[in-house]
């Protein structure tokens, strides 16, 4: 059984198409879940399932995007890794079948719920994270300075290919580095 970490149920309708709940996975720490907290200014209610990539249990501290998610107001709910799990395993047997059954409340209370791709990585998130890495690249070389290293937190696992992608054609640099803490 999960345990819910933080957030606010808002109970507003969505102008477009009646969506009132958006459903995604994701790691505790995912960029892209995070970003779900957009849909609340077109009044839809998000709420991440995550589960611990961290081998943390339940979190420690509000940090990074799962502080972002509780200011936000997004209801987060959280799933700590037990050792022998595989990820593949979280998600199948514990993440995915919560989301089934919070839609399902959902839905008998008259709500209608989108559920989204982990991490709500969509096929367009590839080109926003090319941007970035873009405007990082842009931005570096208008102030006079190359970065060594470009962080990034560790979530799902969206930004990191889109990261590498956006750096090939720079020839190598900077050096991508992920944070966990």
């Amino acid at each position: 059984m999960a345990a819910r970490c933080a957030g606010r149920v808002h109970h507003r309708r969505s102008p477009r198409a009646g969506v009132t709940h958006l459903l995604t996975v994701g790691a505790y720490l995912s960029n892209t879940a995070t970003q779900l907290a957009s849909a609340i200014q077109a009044g839809i209610t998000p709420i991440v399932f995550l589960y611990d990539n961290l081998g943390e249990g339940h979190p420690s501290a509000w940090r990074g995007n799962l502080l972002l998610n509780k200011v936000m107001g997004i209801e987060v709910r959280c799933f700590p890794h037990k050792p022998d799990e595989s990820q593949e395993t979280v998600w199948d047997q514990t993440l995915y079948p919560a989301v089934q059954v919070r839609k399902a409340e959902l839905e008998t209370d008259g709500h209608k719920v989108l559920v989204a791709a982990a991490g709500a990585i969509h096929p367009s998130g590839l080109a926003v994270h090319l941007l970035t890495y873009k405007e990082i690249s842009e931005q570096s070389r208008a102030l006079g300075f190359t970065p060594d290293y470009l962080y990034h937190t560790t979530g799902t696992g969206g930004v990191l290919p889109a990261l590498v992608a956006g750096r090939l054609p720079t020839g190598g640099s900077p050096r991508i580095r992920e944070a966990t803490d």
